[in-house]
């Protein structure tokens, strides 16, 4: 047995694979695209911003209203 490295095949060029082929598509593009305009992301905390501004809101009364 030889102590030489492994030699490691380079990555794929997709850029070059799907300017020459574009009826490809990448690999989960489409599952990750459907995901994320199904289930936007919302930043940790936001939520509970927006309940404090509503409660808030409900709390404050006009001019001349009554509960």
């Amino acid at each position: 047995m030889t102590n030489e490295p492994l030699k490691i095949s380079p990555a794929p060029n997709w850029v070059s694979i799907f300017t020459l082929h574009p009826e490809l598509d990448s690999p989960g593009y489409v599952e990750t695209f459907l995901e994320i305009q199904e289930n936007p992301y919302i930043r940790p905390g936001t939520d509970k911003k927006e309940k404090a501004i509503e409660k808030k809101k409900k709390k404050k009364l006009g001019r001349n209203e009554k509960i």
